[in-house]
């Protein structure tokens, strides 16, 4: 019975206007705690787009989940026969990387990253040529034939069918050593998104993998797991079969390390920039309740000689705040997923208006200016390695901020309801 009472004068106070005012305080407040967690909604799920698409494609095609060096004298075929025999494991292959210098007969000398992978990569891990993203022939090695990155080959000005050379060294020793070129046919050309793989990585055949062009010993065994997160349990399981003699087991996490620590401290900032709204909407919050306070006196004392008691009170306000931000929070929440969803369509409104405006301008200004504005793009190819923006957004992400809208302004509340224990009602039921 206690609580109905509470709830009701808490819900007439919600929507009560303030005194001379045309809006309720509250529908102000949850204007902002909306804003807040719109906007931090949106920035991550664009931040978690552009940070998953970069680790998706180094994992898939460039680093693996985990990677096991071999000897010389390991046998790659039986090593992978081993690592498939446990569960959890999505593909395995083998692969040695080298870094060299290629060439067309109509460009420049461009360094690479050149890996010499088995030809049954395609059929062994065929989530690889999916994240590669064939645009241009085919992912056909061996033969000496050739698959480049989209933006290598521009800028070897080449294309499927024609011809890169590739430098190798060949001599007894270090004063001995002649460069020598190896000819190759490209066969295909991938585009993953990622600029820095798409620049500078190729791949050949391992059958086409020489002495000279890549070094013995360096074989990697490439696995990929259906979950990478449970590549500490992958990694218990293999260590026992003694696939490697070095017993070198890496795992991306370690592999990775900088690359990702990097993106979670730019994700970590960027979370506590952007909750700054929170901390301004909640001080709001806070504001506005001690004024409601005050100006409830007369009320406030009228339910405390009725026998309210100091904590009831401080109950219907914090309830007040609560609701604040769980409404603030649904409603942010529930934009966020729109927009986020619909990031790319944002993006062409937004450029579609801004342009328009600059039109106009122009065609004001044109009289008295020689030059025009350019238009206006927000993510330009010109500076942006983009197609599209990818944008995602995590459950337990979403969730946190929500929690966060919640529970600043319930906090705001409480510490604004702090003077409700101060109030008097024989002084106020005297005096007011």
């Amino acid at each position: 019975m206690m609580m109905k009472w509470m709830l009701f004068v808490a819900g007439r106070y919600f929507m009560t206007r303030r005194k001379n005012r045309g809006l309720a305080p509250s529908i102000l407040s949850i204007l902002g705690i909306s804003l807040g967690v719109l906007t931090l909604i949106t920035v991550l799920g664009v931040m978690n787009g552009f940070q998953l698409g970069f680790i998706e494609d180094i994992l898939g095609i460039r680093s693996y989940h985990l990677r096991i060096a071999l000897d010389e004298t390991d046998d790659p075929a039986e090593a992978a026969r081993k690592v498939r025999s446990i569960g959890g494991v999505a593909a395995v292959t083998w692969f040695a990387d080298t870094q060299t210098i290629i060439q067309s007969r109509f460009s420049k000398p461009a360094v690479a990253a050149v890996r010499a992978i088995s030809e049954g990569a395609a059929v062994e891990d065929p989530s690889l040529v999916e994240q590669m993203g064939i645009v241009d022939g085919t992912f056909s090695l061996g033969g000496r034939r050739i698959v480049l990155g989209r933006e290598l080959a521009r800028s070897l000005s080449v294309s499927t069918g024609e011809t890169v050379s590739l430098m190798a060294t060949a001599g007894d020793s270090f004063n001995l050593f002649r460069p020598s070129r190896i000819d190759f046919t490209v066969s295909g050309i991938f585009a993953s998104g990622y600029f820095d793989i798409d620049r500078s990585m190729a791949f050949i055949g391992s059958s086409d993998a020489t002495s000279e062009l890549v070094l013995p010993g360096s074989v990697i065994l490439g696995i990929k797991l259906t979950d990478r997160f449970r590549d500490r349990q992958a990694v218990s399981a293999l260590s026992p079969l003694g696939i490697a003699s070095s017993g070198e087991i890496e795992s991306w996490r370690t592999y990775n390390s900088s690359f990702f620590g990097a993106l979670r401290t730019e994700k970590l900032l960027m979370m506590v920039l952007v909750g700054l709204i929170f901390v301004v909407t909640g001080a709001n919050i806070h504001h506005s309740l001690r004024r409601s306070v005050f100006e409830r006196t007369e009320e406030i004392g009228v339910l405390r000689s009725l026998g309210a008691s100091p904590g009831a009170l401080r109950t219907i306000f914090v309830t007040d705040g609560a609701l604040i931000g769980l409404i603030g929070g649904i409603i942010g929440l529930a934009a966020g997923l729109l927009v986020t969803s619909n990031i790319d369509a944002v993006f062409v409104v937004t450029e579609r208006v801004v342009n328009f405006a600059i039109s106009l301008v122009n065609a004001i200004a044109s009289p008295f200016s020689r030059r025009a504005s350019s238009g206006f793009s927000l993510f330009s190819p010109a500076y942006f390695y983009l197609e599209e923006i990818g944008a995602r957004v995590i459950l337990r992400e979403a969730i946190l901020v929500l929690w966060f809208a919640f529970s600043s302004s319930t906090a705001a509340a409480y510490a604004a309801s702090s003077r409700v224990s101060r109030i008097d009602p024989s002084k106020v039921l005297r005096y007011e």
